[in-house]
């Protein structure tokens, strides 16, 4: 009894041979039911739980069923504000077989790679399935590229030289080499892998006291690595950047980092605004957007695309120079020069300037903020995830 309105209950098993509709909390104009919080609805079959609607997706009209297959069309929802702006941790889930992981959706997916295996996790779905592979002496592949066509890029004994290519679906070496880049690339740079040829390029980074901004490619046949050619407007001389892949399998974005135009560390580095677009079909590149600059803040963490249409995405920032930093995630509209701080800052914060990983699942709406715990000889995963679109905190407010 509610306000002299009263509501009766039954219990009984559920039985349809076709779709179900559940009426929960309000169902407007023509039903007069209690407005109620809906999570963690569970449904049996034999005693085992088959499906499980949470009700966290906070956009749209889908309720994904994290167990099954049997997603909802809700209607009159209201989703909860707070998952918009806290940051909630999730559970890696459990071990599945490498064909039981292979039959779930791909993406997105985040590796922990140590030096025997690599741990595939499927965020969406919880799961995650190891691969061993033959470790190659002295190589290390704990700082991969971005994956292509399911390979990554290990280098020997962590510098840009001897660059190994690995399938970590299969386990599989595509190809190694033998020759040193040119000095200098050691710190910060970047590895990129043709999607069609799986060539391996080398871009930026930092070492004997000089920032770079050329581009290298290892030549298959002579077995060194080449200085390409370049057109179009470059970046400055940068290290600590971001790369992103975008919805053209060539196209490579460079954002972030700190850098300076001379390349000469005595000339007073700073952080970098701008995101340019670098196109490895015929090695163009192009300076996409220019936000504002901030002397003191610093994107080096990590960034991802919040949707499909590549036009905004979301940062990991530090305010450095100051005696305690803060770490925030921040919005960057490629038609708007001003950054914009959301969220509740970071779920964790570490000294230093190692990455965190970020990922946002598209068809979800759900943003993934990973960080790693390293062990003696293994590493784990900790994640945590919100609600896009992220409120900054006067919208929350």
């Amino acid at each position: 009894m509610f306000q002299g309105i009263s509501k009766e209950v039954k219990r009984s098993e559920l039985k349809t041979s076709g779709g179900l509709d559940i009426n929960f909390g309000r169902q407007l104009p023509d039903k007069n039911c209690l407005a109620m919080i809906i999570k963690n609805l569970q449904l049996e079959i034999d005693g085992k739980l088959s499906h499980r609607w949470l009700f966290t997706e906070m956009t749209g009209t889908v309720g994904y069923d994290s167990e099954g297959s049997l997603d909802l069309d809700t209607e009159n929802c209201d989703w909860l504000i707070n998952k918009h702006f806290f940051w909630e941790p999730v559970s890696i889930g459990e071990e599945v077989t490498k064909s039981e992981y292979s039959k779930k959706p791909l993406t997105p997916e985040h590796l922990v790679i140590t030096p025997d295996k690599v741990t595939t996790y499927n965020l969406r779905r919880k799961l995650y399935t190891t691969l061993y592979f033959e470790p190659m002496e002295g190589r290390i592949v704990g700082t991969p590229s971005l994956p292509v066509r399911d390979s990554i890029v290990s280098f020997h004994n962590g510098y840009p030289d001897e660059p190994g290519v690995l399938n970590f679906r299969t386990g599989e070496w595509l190809g190694t080499t033998t020759k040193n880049s040119p000095d200098g690339h050691y710190y910060a740079s970047s590895t990129l892998l043709d999607p069609f040829s799986l060539d391996v390029y080398l871009f930026g980074g930092y070492g004997w006291y000089t920032f770079k901004n050329n581009l290298l490619k290892f030549n298959k046949t002579s077995q060194k690595w080449d200085t390409c050619k370049t057109i179009g407007e470059k970046p400055i001389p940068m290290s600590s950047y971001v790369v992103m892949k975008g919805a053209d399998p060539s196209d490579y974005f460079i954002f972030g980092g700190l850098g300076v135009a001379s390349g000469r560390q005595e000339d007073s580095q700073h952080p970098i605004w701008a995101l340019h677009k670098l196109d490895l079909k015929d090695l163009n590149w192009k300076k996409v957007w220019q936000w504002k600059s901030y002397k003191n803040i610093i994107s080096y963490y990590g960034a991802a695309w919040t949707n499909r249409n590549t036009n905004e995405l979301y940062t990991i920032v530090l305010n450095f120079g100051i005696e305690k930093p803060v770490q925030r995630l921040a919005l960057l509209n490629l038609s708007d020069s001003n950054i914009t701080f959301i969220g509740n800052t970071l779920p964790r914060h570490r000294s230093g300037n190692k990455a965190y990983s970020l990922y946002v699942d598209y068809e979800t709406g759900i943003l993934y903020f990973i960080d790693t715990e390293w062990h003696d000889n293994d590493a784990t995963p900790v994640v945590f995830a919100a609600r896009t679109p992220i409120l900054t905190e006067s919208e929350y407010s």
